[in-house]
């Protein structure tokens, strides 16, 4: 993997982020302590990628080196203050994901023309995991996550696939209003095998509405997505988990 931390779009967006975060941390620097991160939401996110669940048009001649521009939807519920639910769903287009071929003068020699489209690009993920509070080791904001999807995607013009994923996170709250994370996502699609290596935040508006962002800055490959998330349970379930 090679290491693009400061050069790619998503970096500069998580990192300004960021920025946000630790600001607000010093606000908050006399506020009574945080809680642990919430896993009752609902988020809508723009996201603009070389990758999404492993698959990678820009390494593949066929699709042109593309790219994807895509909104998802994501959820997800506690059930009980250690496991909960997840799923998201996401559609878009791979970009320049597709060439036409046409011939303009049929005179010899024939003249051809080419034009590049884009590809409907769509699919969902939908699982759970469990999160683990680290107050035993002394890190009372944070949780190590580790999370299992089942996987299927769609590209327009190629084979239907699925598979799964698996995400291990630290997720911590820095304020009562920011939030980091960090970890790694694996999927395993077809024959298709890839890791990503993602950072991003969360800062909260008002009344639980979060602006977030996040990234992947170590691979090969880079994107970001940016959008708002609504951490909902406090609000109508009284708690963050059912149960």
């Amino acid at each position: 993997m090679a290491l693009r931390l400061l050069g790619t779009s998503a970096a500069q967006v998580v990192l300004a982020l960021v920025g946000l975060g630790l600001g607000s941390t010093a606000i908050a620097a006399d506020k009574p302590a945080v809680e642990t991160p919430r896993y009752s939401y609902i988020a809508f996110n723009f996201e603009s990628t070389e990758t999404k669940e492993g698959v990678d048009p820009s390494d593949d001649p066929a699709f042109n080196n593309g790219d994807f521009s895509l909104f998802t939807a994501q959820g997800s519920l506690g059930i009980t203050d250690w496991f909960h639910l997840h799923g998201e769903y996401f559609d878009g287009n791979c970009n320049r994901c597709e060439s036409n071929t046409f011939e303009t003068d049929p005179g010899p020699p024939p003249v051809n023309s080419t034009t590049i489209s884009d590809r409907d690009f769509n699919g969902y993920k939908i699982g759970g995991g469990i999160n683990y509070a680290l107050g035993f080791i002394g890190l009372d904001e944070a949780d190590i996550v580790l999370r299992a999807h089942y996987l299927d995607i769609s590209l327009d013009g190629a084979e239907d696939d699925n598979g799964y994923s698996v995400d291990t996170l630290l997720r911590a709250q820095v304020s009562d209003r920011a939030e980091v994370w960090a970890g790694t996502e694996y999927q395993n699609i077809a024959d298709i095998e890839n890791i990503d290596i993602v950072i991003g935040l969360g800062y909260d508006l008002w009344q639980g509405l979060t602006l977030t962002g996040s990234g992947i800055i170590f691979n090969n490959e880079s994107g970001f997505d940016i959008g708002l998330r609504w951490y909902f349970g406090d609000r109508l379930l009284d708690r963050d988990s059912l149960f």
